[in-house]
């Protein structure tokens, strides 16, 4: 699951279209529709009925709905809380597969004063380093097992 995909339904549950939802995040119609989809085959439910131009969450997706929302305002405030503290440690490391490319390049263009620094191989010593590291925030997607450290403020 990723934030993208949690922005795009937020987006089609305000609209009430995948079109109007890829509009207003700039991307194309069938990209927010497969995002969705993945999303939908990942929680194993249904979060919208297509009704022929017209979309509307079931209701596990209005629930799903909700939570989302509030994940992102947390996600939001976090962000807008280190950018804005200037006592917040002011690095960011993030280790991922090379293919986060064109998140990475939207990251650098929307924090440009926190210095950054990207990491696409991490080592087993390094992997166990962060397991035992308070303040980091482990996710998995599917097999693919990242760390997101979050900095203590």
């Amino acid at each position: 699951m990723e934030l993208h995909q949690l922005r795009y339904l937020v987006a089609v549950a305000e609209t009430g279209s995948f079109t109007r939802a890829s509009e207003r995040n700039h991307i194309s119609q069938p990209s927010l529709s497969q995002q969705i989809i993945k999303l939908e085959r990942e929680l194993d439910h249904k979060l919208f009925h297509r009704l022929g131009r017209r979309a509307v969450p079931t209701e596990v997706g209005a629930v799903f709905l909700e939570r989302a929302r509030r994940i992102l305002a947390e996600v939001d405030g976090t962000l807008r809380e280190l950018r804005d503290d200037p006592h917040a440690m002011r690095r960011i490391t993030v280790g991922a597969t090379p293919t986060i490319a064109p998140a990475e390049l939207q990251m650098r263009a929307q924090y440009r004063a926190v210095p950054y620094r990207a990491r696409t191989k991490l080592s087993r010593q390094r992997m166990q380093h962060l397991d035992s590291t308070p303040g980091v925030t482990k996710y998995s997607n599917r097999g693919y097992h990242g760390r997101l450290c979050q900095p203590s403020v």
